[in-house]
């Protein structure tokens, strides 16, 4: 029994993506973040709102990306409030942004905000902080 060939129109599709220029293909980025819940998840859908905004196309694996996006949001201290019988916590944090390459390397030197916010606010304070210099860490190559 003999094989049918392969179509070579297909064959040649396939070898004309894979000599593409990487620049030419979809650059990936994956967003990673660490702290506290109330201002990482905000943080990295900002982040990652950003970036698609940008042309990047988003991965949940940092080994798959060709950008990695770290976030941190450490938290430094809190103080309980209380105004017309309601209770609050405020929360003072570091939030940090990091860019590495596929290779691990870091690009730049970052972002380092300090943030004050209740459960409230984390979503404004956040959107606040990354205001400036997020631009330069999503945009492209």
């Amino acid at each position: 029994m003999s094989r049918a060939p392969a179509r070579p129109h297909r064959r040649f599709a396939m070898i004309a993506v894979l000599l593409l220029p990487l620049s030419a293909q979809a650059a990936r980025l994956a967003v990673i973040g660490e702290g506290d819940p109330a201002a990482v998840i905000p943080a990295v859908q900002a982040l990652e709102q950003r970036a698609e905004s940008a042309g990047w196309t988003l991965t949940e694996s940092p080994a798959e990306a060709d950008r990695v996006l770290r976030v941190a949001v450490d938290v430094t201290g809190r103080t309980d409030l209380q105004a017309h019988r309601r209770f609050e916590t405020l929360t003072t944090a570091t939030l940090r942004v990091r860019a590495f390459d596929a290779e691990g390397e870091p690009l730049g030197a970052g972002l380092h905000r300090s943030l004050r916010y209740t459960a409230l606010t984390a979503d404004a304070e956040i959107d606040k902080a990354l205001d400036e210099g997020v631009d330069a860490l999503v945009a492209p190559r």
